[in-house]
């Protein structure tokens, strides 16, 4: 599961967001079930 918890923000930032963090969070995919990505960071949760 990926949680978004961006808050207000616009489309362009949110884009941006992901566009330089999708081959992180893909992969992690492989090790953790549960993402979260906010606007300071990405966290992995056990």
């Amino acid at each position: 599961m990926l949680l978004v918890s961006t808050g207000n923000v616009r489309n362009s930032e949110l884009e941006a967001i992901f566009t330089a963090n999708l081959e992180s969070i893909a992969d992690k995919f492989d090790t953790f079930d549960f993402i979260e990505i906010s606007q300071q960071a990405i966290i992995f949760h056990v």
